[in-house]
């Protein structure tokens, strides 16, 4: 998938180049070289050798290609690799907790958290393939999904409960599996690339937790 407006290639790609320290390496064997050459071979002092050599070392420093460090990687506009690979993380943690809520739950409520990771465990890959879309879901991510999942397992913990009244666990389910049309939307926006619809759909589930208080 690719995003509207990027450049060909990719924004994700990494520059080319060597490691920092292979670089260094380099730059080391041409200093040496440079010191043994002037020293033994035009027979400089070896002071006058040594700060040459010095010399050729900062010059292959700079002239050597190397890549920039991982994390400071943009890979899209405002998205950088380090961003990226916590988003990745908390998507995959959470497809992992609602997993677990599937095993614990019966019939719908069962079939409805299968259904929410299966669809976090697909937005997780979108955003791997396009870090673009992490631009409009950093709110879904770090405010919303914390709230979805802890509501979620609140009402698995009532379910359990004894004394937990059938009808306030009919509304609260009712509740719960009203994620799932608001993930599917999400999903559905970042196989669209809409990113106008990415946008209003983490709006409207921000809207639908904060009506509930963020509680089940």
């Amino acid at each position: 998938m690719a995003s509207a407006g990027r450049a060909p290639g990719g924004g994700g790609r990494e520059p080319a180049g060597l490691s920092r320290t292979t670089a260094a390496a380099l730059a080391g064997v041409a200093a040496s070289a440079a010191f043994l050459g002037l020293y033994l071979g035009a027979g400089l002092a070896w002071w006058a050798a040594l700060g040459l050599g010095a010399a050729v070392y900062a010059g292959a420093v700079l002239v050597i290609p190397h890549r920039r460090q991982a994390f400071g990687i943009a890979r899209a506009e405002g998205v950088t690799e380090a961003d990226l690979r916590a988003a990745l993380a908390q998507l995959a943690e959470a497809q992992e907790r609602m997993a677990r809520l599937a095993e614990r739950a019966q019939g719908d409520d069962a079939s409805a958290f299968r259904r929410m990771a299966d669809l976090l465990g697909r937005i997780r890959d979108h955003h791997k393939s396009d870090p673009d879309d992490l631009r409009l879901s950093r709110r879904f991510l770090r405010s919303y999904l914390p709230r979805m999942l802890d509501s979620s397992e609140a009402y698995v913990d009532l379910a359990a409960r004894a004394d937990a009244g059938a009808g306030r666990l009919a509304v609260v389910g009712g509740r719960v599996r009203g994620f799932v049309p608001a993930l599917e939307r999400i999903e559905r926006a970042c196989v669209e690339n809409d990113m106008t619809a990415l946008e209003v759909e983490v709006e409207v589930l921000g809207e639908q937790i904060a009506a509930r208080g963020g509680r089940p």
